[in-house]
């Protein structure tokens, strides 16, 4: 995390405004299609506005230049856990595994609720391919940052997470929505 902070210092105020000025767009194109009594749409417009800002936040953390590493390639799956071995001090490794898992699971979720219709296999290939598009384009551009098989992987235990947590989240609501028609139905019987 400091590392990041190091290589977006002096872009931080532009990112804020950025930040300031898509929140404020989203928020006025939302006001703008409830006032036109079109709910459906504006709940689109705030998952859309989302996913795109979870798409941007991505490709800052994932493509920006790393501050003076040399690019490299570790495409042995695990390689990255031999670090747990081999270090005396396995707390980067470990917040650095962690983040690469993290930063997957909202993925599944944003996308699904884009394209409902979407299944669990293909929205764990989105972020599969997404990863691994990632991963080829930091060896191809040369930014300083390891191409790695293990982040792929943490993007793919991400994304099932997500996927459970969607799953859960709407196992959910359909419960609550079924408690909230046999209440109905009762006050009705009994009115």
């Amino acid at each position: 995390m400091t590392q990041i902070w190091r290589i977006y210092n002096g872009y931080i105020p532009f990112m804020l405004v950025g930040l300031a000025v898509w929140a404020a767009t989203g928020y006025v194109v939302y006001r703008v299609r409830v006032r036109r009594g079109q709910p459906r749409a504006a709940e689109r417009t705030v998952g859309d506005f989302l996913l795109s800002a979870y798409i941007l936040g991505l490709l800052v953390v994932t493509m920006g230049p790393s501050s003076g590493a040399e690019r490299s390639v570790e495409l042995m799956p695990g390689s990255s856990l031999m670090d747990f071995v081999h270090k005396p001090d396995i707390t980067a490794p470990l917040v650095e595994v962690l983040l690469n898992i993290a930063m997957w699971i909202p993925l599944p979720m944003l996308v699904g609720y884009r394209f409902p219709k979407l299944g669990a296999w293909p929205l764990l290939w989105v972020a599969v391919v997404g990863a691994t598009t990632l991963e080829v384009l930091q060896l191809i551009l040369g930014i300083g940052r390891a191409t790695s098989v293990d982040d792929v992987l943490a993007a793919a235990l991400g994304a099932g997470i997500g996927l459970g947590l969607r799953a859960l989240f709407r196992s959910g609501r359909g419960r609550r929505a079924g408690h909230d028609e046999v209440r109905g139905e009762g006050a009705t019987a009994s009115a």
